[in-house]
């Protein structure tokens, strides 16, 4: 994440800056962020109204503190409504590819595609211990077994309970140490 960090904050473009930080806040779908207007911005509530998804259906991205201050940061193009404005009149921001690409570059992390950013989101978010039905809601998946794909990144949540249980047997036993089981010679 430093080297990824460093590569964003040296892109001059302040738009592509805030994208990509922002795809990493969010977990935002690519185009779902670069589409997003200032009228879809709910401050108050810390939400973005998503108008055309992939489900075709409106949705609500909720934002992180962190996520609303880059919004409010960007600089805004008077007569363009979107968050991530073009050079184009009135157009938002399209395409990142080439920008992306030389992030990648200085970060060393080429293999890395704009959908991986939102992958780590839920990733991140799994190693952190949160619920997976909150992850679900989070990223908006449409089905459950998408955001099971974060399970096997989890903390094995089973592990500590056992290790915990294992240690209290060890020391009712009077036993520091594995118990012998081949008679007495371990």
């Amino acid at each position: 994440m430093p080297a990824l960090a460093k590569a964003i904050d040296k892109n001059p473009n302040v738009y592509v800056r805030a994208a990509i930080w922002l795809y990493l806040l969010t977990g935002l779908r690519k185009k779902e962020l670069l589409r997003a207007k200032h009228t879809d911005i709910d401050w108050r509530r810390g939400q973005l109204r998503l108008p055309d998804t992939k489900s075709g259906k409106a949705q609500i991205a909720r934002l992180s503190a962190a996520a609303i201050a880059i919004m409010q940061a960007i600089p805004k193009v008077e007569g363009n409504p979107h968050l991530l404005p073009s050079s184009r009149k009135g157009k938002h921001l399209v395409d990142i590819d080439r920008p992306w690409r030389e992030i990648r570059k200085v970060a060393k992390m080429e293999d890395v595609r704009i959908h991986d950013l939102r992958r780590t989101t839920g990733s991140w978010m799994t190693g952190a211990g949160v619920d997976l039905n909150l992850i679900w809601d989070a990223l908006r998946h449409a089905d459950l077994t998408t955001t099971l794909t974060y399970a096997r990144l989890a903390k094995d949540a089973a592990r500590e309970p056992m290790e915990e249980h294992g240690r209290r047997i060890m020391e009712a036993a009077g036993r520091a140490g594995p118990v012998a089981i081949d008679g007495g010679k371990t």
